[in-house]
């Protein structure tokens, strides 16, 4: 068998101003329309898609336009919730208004953790920690604004993948006309050391940079992704025999903290007829290069050895010249021939 490899204030809004005029108030409150999240790659699950997202926690600050003006935060980690298909919404309890030639800042955080201290002096996060063990996606935004510039439309938020999302298939080289009974079967794959624990650096969005993992996946308790299984399976937990040409996926896709490293293991069989004539127990650590917001296929590939052949060294001659020291049913008496009186 040949090798088997590897190759995301409250306000109001003043419209004139001089000593002892009255203010006209236009309270229109700030709202957030339908998200949308960069799929540079198709999203499947375990990924949020602008259709699934049902919530974020929104920051804002805001900054009127005279000189020295401060820096007012007027959301922190307000929930919005909602639908693509219905719009966006928060309780009126946190309800903030555009006040008019004013600047807004806006992010938003889908499945982080934003601590106190994660917080620059505006309130708006720099870092977000992440557990891999929850296996949902983070999402990340950040939007501007100016008060009412644009009719009070809402804020649109464009959501980034943070994490990187991968799978595994198994391609079985093997040529098709040498298919006579021999499949490949792959069983528990899994990845350790990789991050588990860490925090992403967001202040220079849309670039981002993960820390160093405060906890990893160890060889004892991994990051599981199944089996390679036959898609559109009835029981998609069951590994498959995978054919010559044929490629197959694995039962689960992961979404993992980048990382340059993986240490890879899973369990090949080769099968003849349906019975293992040989095992590798694949455990390499390789480098992978995780980026964000990009989803991997790892690939394994394998093949059947070269087909048994058969050749004719020679045929022997017959044995003319007997040592009479051997009888094998015969009479053998030295002379090559046999006696038998009848």
């Amino acid at each position: 068998m040949r090798k088997l490899f590897i190759l995301a204030l409250a306000a109001a809004a003043a419209v004139g101003c001089a000593k002892d005029e009255v203010l006209d108030f236009n309270k229109e409150a700030i709202g957030f329309q339908n998200a949308f999240i960069n799929n540079a790659t198709r999203a499947i699950d375990p990924s949020i898609t602008t259709a699934t997202l049902t919530g974020f926690n929104v920051y804002g600050t805001t900054q009127g336009n005279e000189d020295g003006a401060p820096v007012v935060n007027i959301f922190k980690a307000v929930p919005v919730s909602g639908t693509a298909a219905a719009g966006y919404s928060y309780n009126i309890q946190y309800a903030q208004y555009w006040i008019n030639g004013n600047t807004y800042n806006f992010a938003a955080v889908v499945n982080g953790t934003v601590a106190e201290e994660d917080l620059d002096t505006n309130g708006m996060p720099e870092s977000i920690a992440y557990d891999a063990t929850t296996q949902t996606d983070l999402l990340y935004a950040e939007a501007t604004a100016t008060g009412q510039a644009s009719g009070n439309e809402a804020v649109a938020f464009t959501f980034d993948h943070l994490l990187s999302k991968v799978k595994f298939s198994f391609q079985n080289e093997s040529a098709a006309t040498s298919n006579s009974g021999y499949t490949y079967k792959v069983t528990d794959i899994e990845i350790y050391g990789v991050g588990k624990e860490a925090e992403v650096d967001v202040t220079a969005f849309p670039t981002f940079v993960w820390g160093t993992p405060t906890a990893t996946y160890s060889k004892i308790e991994p990051l599981k992704f199944g089996h390679i299984v036959a898609a559109g399976t009835a029981d998609n937990e069951v590994a498959a025999n995978v054919g010559a040409q044929t490629t197959y996926y694995s039962n689960y896709e992961r979404l993992m903290i980048p990382t340059a490293q993986a240490t890879i293991k899973c369990r090949i069989a080769l099968l003849y007829n349906g019975a293992e004539v040989d095992v590798t127990n694949y455990d390499k650590t390789i480098d992978v290069n995780l980026v964000g917001g990009r989803a991997y296929n790892f690939v394994l590939k394998g093949s059947i050895g070269e087909q048994i052949t058969f050749s004719v060294t020679e045929v022997k001659d017959w044995d003319n010249d007997h040592d009479g020291k051997e009888n094998n049913g015969g009479d053998d008496n030295g002379d090559n021939q046999v006696d038998t009186n009848i």
